[in-house]
């Protein structure tokens, strides 16, 4: 079976169980996977999973996320994971507490 049609079967799969495969890129990183899978997390995880797994958007001070941008944490924050937006050094800090 060919890779496409691999890949095409995880996306349905993981989708049938309500979940999000993305596609995963990352420039100047060779050897990354090729999908990042996230299932829904039940309530009784939510808080170990956020300690291990952060989902953390970059913005310049005072710069707002785009609409699109919205939309995507949106549909990951409802699988129970956290996401968040950082523009300054206190706010790293923040997440990695």
């Amino acid at each position: 079976m060919s890779e496409a049609r691999v890949e095409k079967y995880l996306v349905d799969r993981v989708e049938s169980k309500g979940g999000r495969a993305f596609k995963w890129v990352s420039p100047g990183t060779a050897g990354v996977m090729d999908r990042l899978v996230l299932l829904p997390v039940p309530p009784e995880h939510r808080d170990i999973v956020n300690r291990y797994i952060k989902l953390v958007e970059v913005k310049d001070k005072n710069q707002k996320t785009r609409p699109l941008q919205n939309r995507v944490a949106t549909w990951i924050q409802a699988l129970g994971f956290e996401v968040r937006v950082v523009d300054s050094r206190p706010q790293v800090d923040e997440v990695m507490r």
